[in-house]
């Protein structure tokens, strides 16, 4: 049996523009769908409940673009592998009311990766 294309269409994978907050099982759905190649999955510790925007479940992951980068408190920093984790990443600035994208907490560095 010989098939022929007469067409093919090319779709363009969307990329995250913005932060976003995700429970598991869309995380799974977005990563599946390509969706997440230059983004930073990192898992939320917050006491505080936080929804996923997608579905409204309780979120587990914040999702953030390479290029908006991630907002990281002193104490994110330390309990998440220490500098070695962080190693690749720059830091831009530091800011007393930026919130830590992690835990919520205000006083956060902002990294992006280069």
């Amino acid at each position: 049996m010989h098939v022929m294309i007469d067409k093919i269409t090319v779709e363009p994978k969307t990329s995250l523009e913005e932060k976003i907050y995700v429970c598991d099982e869309c995380l799974t759905l977005l990563t599946l769908n390509g969706n997440l190649k230059d983004t930073f999955i990192v898992r939320i510790e917050t006491r505080e409940t936080v929804r996923c925007e997608i579905c409204g479940k309780e979120a587990k992951f914040v999702l953030s673009p390479f290029k908006r980068g991630i907002w990281v408190c002193q104490n994110c920093l330390e309990e998440r592998g220490k500098k070695h984790v962080w190693m690749k990443l720059r830091i831009v600035r530091y800011s007393d009311k930026s919130k830590c994208d992690i835990c919520l907490n205000e006083g956060a560095y902002l990294l992006v990766k280069e």
